[in-house]
C-alpha cells in the first residue's frame, strides 16, 4: 500500500504526529499577473503564517 486512502488523501505517518499541512489554492484572474497577485495577497499570507505556525 502506498499510504493513500481510496479517495486519494494521504494517510498520516508515524512521524507526522497526526498534523497535516494546510494548503489553500488561490488563483489570479485573467488580466492579473502572478507577481501582482502575490503582492496583493502578501498581507493574507503573513496573517496565515502567524495563525498557523
Amino acid at each position: 500500500m502506498s499510504g493513500k486512502k481510496a479517495n486519494g488523501a494521504a494517510t498520516p505517518t508515524a512521524g507526522d504526529n497526526g498534523l497535516r499541512k494546510l494548503k489553500i489554492l488561490m488563483l489570479h484572474g485573467y488580466t492579473q499577473s502572478g507577481p501582482l497577485f502575490h503582492a496583493k495577497t502578501r498581507a493574507l499570507e503573513k496573517l496565515l503564517t502567524k495563525s498557523f505556525p
